[in-house]
């Protein structure tokens, strides 16, 4: 019995420390949207900046403008470049900048229903730990020699 509950328990620390590190990359994705939405903010943005916004996160830069693409194409619009201004920057169209806020938003999200979910699995399996953990030491009380 106590050996069954050590197994448990290795295994139950072993789920909350991968849910603890899924659920700082979500924090990490995040902070790369913000920081993406931050740098677009008006529609004027250096080369510099934009190529290093949002570069960590999986849903990054390339992403986030596949999918304006697609929206600025389905809502009637047809593709829409970017044009530099000649200092460096780049300059988007305003219904391109709206579709890259959305689908940023839209983004930020679905982090944030992940990272909800994430963090009750985990809440439930800290619970689940005390559980195995309290056995434990019952079964250590049990094993214990008594001598009369």
């Amino acid at each position: 019995m106590y050996a069954m509950l050590t197994t448990r328990k290795l295994m139950i620390i072993s789920q909350i420390s991968d849910l603890q590190f899924q659920i700082t990359q979500l924090y990490q994705n995040q902070m790369d949207l913000t920081s993406l939405g931050g740098v677009i903010g008006d529609g004027t943005v250096t080369q510099q900046e934009f190529a290093n916004s949002g570069q960590k996160t999986k849903y990054g830069v390339n992403q986030i403008l596949m999918e304006a693409d697609s929206a600025s194409q389905t809502s009637g619009y047809t593709f829409v470049q970017m044009s530099t201004d000649g200092m460096g920057s780049m300059v988007f169209d305003e219904t391109y900048l709206t579709n890259i806020q959305a689908q940023i938003s839209n983004s930020e999200k679905q982090i944030e229903m992940k990272r909800e979910q994430l963090e009750t699995k985990l809440a439930a399996l800290q619970q689940e730990l005390q559980a195995v953990e309290q056995g434990e030491e019952q079964g250590i009380k049990q094993s214990v020699p008594r001598y009369a």
